[in-house]
C-alpha cells in the first residue's frame, strides 16, 4: 500500500476519518455521555419556567466501574527467555558483552518502574478508565522527550477517541493499521516555533484555521496539527524489518517532515470497553442508559411541578361579592357585598398525585443499576447481617467487569512493550545499578554504564505479568517474610534478605556478605573442632546455617 506523505493528502485522509466518525455519531455520543456524567442533563431544553431536577444515576455507575477496575495500582513482572539468541552486532562496532539474563530483566524492570513513576501512570490509568467508560475507548500516546544533553525521558499523553483516526476503521487492531492519525489543536505561535526548530519545517506556510471549538479562547489563534504514523522499510537497509515513521503537518505545510522513529510498534496503546463489529471504536456502557436517565428526570420534574401547583392551599372567591379583590394581609378588613360566608369557596381540593410516579422513578433507577451490574451489596448499602454472604455478593458483582479488567491489563501490557521499544532506541548509554559479584566473591550494588540499544539486539520472548499491586507490593512481601520467619518456617537470615524486594533495604549486598562471612567462620571453627574438612557456605545454608 502506498503511503501518502504530502500535507494535502494527509488532510484528505483526516477528513475521511471525520466522515466515518460522523456516520456513527461518535462526536454527539461522546458529548452527550460526558454531559450526563457532569450533571448537564437538561442542556438544549427550552423551558425557562420549569425547574430541572437532576437525579444522576450515570456518575455513580462510572465511578463504580473505575474503582473496581483500578482499585489497586498495576505491577508488571518481566521475564526474558531464549536470551542466548543474540543478533550480530553491526560491522565496525566495538564488542559489547551483554549481562546475564537475570541482570537484563532487572535492568528492564528498573527502567519500566522509573517510567511508571515519572509519567504518573497510576493517576492516568484512572483518567483513562473513566474515558473508556464514558467515551467507549481509551488512548495513550507515548513519546521520547530529549533534554538536549544526550538524555531525556518518556512522556505520555491521553488522546480523546474523537481525535484518533485509523487507516482501516473496520479493525481495532493497532499494529495491523496501514496508518494512524492523531489530531491536536494547538496555538498558532507554538506550532510555528516548533516548525522553525525542525529541519524541513515550513513555519511561513502555517496559518490559523477556522476549525473553531467552543472551549477555545476567541482572542487567540489556533491551528489543527496532524501527526501521521505508518510503518515503512528503511530505503538504505531494505532487508531490515519495517519501522514506524511519522509526519507532523497542518493542512498545507510540514511541521516536521517524514522521520524514522526506529520503533517496531506504534507508540499508541488503544483499548475499547466493548468491541463493535466493523468499527474500531468501542461502545460505552453509558450510551444505552441515557434514555432511562431522561425518563427519570422528566418524571421527577413533572412530579415537582405538580406538588408546587397543588400542595399549597389556594383561596377561591366570588369577585362579584368582593369588588375590591381578596387581600391576604393579616389583620386587614375585607369589604363584602352580601353574605360573607358565600364570598369564599374554600371546599375545593384537587386530586393528589399518584404514588405510582415516585415508585416508578425508584424502580427505574434500581433496574437501571441492576442492568449495569451495580448492586447495593457491591456499593456497601447492605445490612451486615452476614459478612460472608455480603463478600460473596460483592465478588459476584465484580464478575461482569472481568472482560474489561482483562482488557485493561492488556492495555498496560501494550504500554510496557511500547516503552521498552522507546527505551531500546532512544535511551542510549546510561548508568544502572545492579547487584554483582566481584573477583573476591563478594556481592555489591555496583553502578555501571549500560547501552540500552543492546536490548534491540536481543531475540527474546518477553513475558509481562500484570496483576493487582497487592500481589507485587513490597510491603506485603516483607510482611509475609516476617510471618514465615516468626513462625520458624524460614530460619536462614540469608534467604530472608535475598527474598526482600529490590531497593527495600539499603546496602543489602553488604549485609548479605557479612552473614556469609560469619557462616564461613562458623563452618571453619566447626571443622577445626571435629577435624573434618571445612563445610562450604552452601552446605551450611542447606543444614540451617548460622543465625
Amino acid at each position: 500500500m502506498e503511503i501518502n506523505t504530502a500535507p494535502e493528502a494527509i488532510w484528505r485522509e483526516y477528513q475521511d476519518g471525520l466522515s466515518f466518525n460522523q456516520r456513527i455519531g461518535l462526536e454527539a455520543t461522546v458529548k452527550t455521555n460526558n454531559n450526563f456524567y457532569n450533571d448537564r442533563q437538561w442542556e438544549g431544553l427550552n423551558a425557562p419556567d420549569m425547574d430541572k431536577p437532576c437525579i444522576n444515576i450515570i456518575k455513580p455507575a462510572v465511578n463504580y466501574y473505575v474503582s473496581q477496575l483500578v482499585s489497586d495500582d498495576i505491577g508488571a513482572s518481566i521475564e526474558i527467555e531464549n536470551s542466548a539468541d543474540i543478533m550480530p552486532q553491526p560491522a565496525g562496532s566495538a564488542p559489547n558483552i551483554l549481562p546475564p539474563p537475570e541482570y537484563l530483566a532487572k535492568i528492564m524492570q528498573q527502567a519500566i518502574s522509573t517510567v511508571l513513576e515519572q509519567t504518573e501512570a497510576g493517576y492516568k490509568h484512572r483518567l483513562l478508565l473513566k474515558r473508556m467508560a464514558l467515551d467507549g475507548d481509551m488512548v495513550l500516546y507515548s513519546y521520547f522527550a530529549s533534554d538536549g544533553a544526550g538524555g531525556g525521558s518518556i512522556k505520555t499523553e491521553i488522546i480523546n477517541n474523537t481525535d484518533i483516526f485509523f487507516g482501516n476503521p473496520a479493525s481495532g487492531d493497532v499494529e495491523e493499521q496501514p496508518y494512524i492519525i492523531i489530531r491536536q489543536r494547538k496555538l498558532l505561535r507554538e506550532v510555528q516555533a516548533e516548525a522553525a526548530r525542525n529541519e524541513g519545517g515550513e513555519p511561513e506556510n502555517i496559518n490559523a484555521d477556522n476549525e473553531y471549538r467552543s472551549e477555545e479562547d476567541e482572542s487567540k489563534q489556533y491551528v489543527t496539527v496532524l501527526t501521521k504514523f505508518f510503518k515503512a522499510k528503511n530505503k538504505q537497509a531494505a532487508d531490515a524489518p519495517a519501522t514506524v515513521h511519522y509526519i507532523r503537518c497542518t493542512e498545507q505545510a510540514y511541521v516536521k517532515p517524514e522521520t524514522d522513529l526506529e520503533y517496531r510498534r506504534y507508540p499508541i496503546a488503544f483499548e475499547s470497553w466493548e468491541r463493535e463489529r466493523e468499527n474500531y471504536h468501542g461502545v460505552s456502557p453509558v450510551t444505552g442508559k441515557i434514555n432511562n436517565q431522561i425518563v427519570i428526570n422528566k418524571l421527577y420534574a413533572l412530579a415537582a411541578l405538580d406538588r408546587q401547583n397543588f400542595s399549597f392551599p389556594k383561596v377561591l372567591y366570588d369577585e362579584l361579592k368582593l369588588p375590591d379583590g381578596w387581600n391576604s394581609d393579616p389583620g386587614v378588613a375585607v369589604s363584602v357585598h352580601g353574605d360573607p360566608r358565600e364570598a369564599i369557596f374554600a371546599d375545593f381540593r384537587p386530586a393528589d398525585m399518584s404514588g405510582q410516579v415516585m415508585q416508578l422513578i425508584g424502580d427505574l433507577a434500581q433496574r437501571t443499576n441492576d442492568s449495569m451490574g451495580i448492586y447495593d451489596a457491591a456499593l456497601g448499602n447492605a445490612k451486615p447481617d452476614n459478612t460472608s454472604a455480603i463478600l460473596a455478593v460483592q465478588q459476584a458483582a465484580a464478575t461482569p467487569l472481568e472482560l474489561q479488567r482483562q482488557g485493561f491489563y492488556r492495555f498496560v501490557e501494550n504500554c510496557v512493550r511500547i516503552w521498552l521499544e522507546i527505551i531500546s532506541v532512544d535511551y542510549g548509554t546510561r548508568p544502572v545499578s545492579i547487584e554483582q559479584t566481584g573477583a573476591d566473591g563478594k556481592s555489591a550494588n555496583i553502578p555501571t554504564m549500560f547501552d540500552y540499544r543492546e536490548l534491540a539486539r536481543l531475540q527474546y520472548n518477553l513475558k509481562i505479568d500484570i496483576g493487582a499491586a497487592a500481589r507485587w507490593s513490597a510491603l506485603l512481601q516483607v510482611q509475609m517474610l516476617d510471618s514465615l520467619f516468626k513462625a520458624g518456617i524460614l530460619t536462614d537470615p540469608e534467604i530472608y534478605l535475598e527474598c526482600l524486594p529490590d531497593g527495600y533495604l539499603k546496602n543489602r549486598a553488604t549485609v548479605l556478605q557479612s552473614i556469609r562471612d560469619k557462616k564461613e567462620e562458623a563452618a571453619a571453627l566447626a571443622a577445626q573442632s571435629t577435624g573434618a574438612p571445612a563445610a562450604s557456605a552452601g552446605a551450611a545454608q542447606m543444614f540451617g546455617g548460622v543465625d
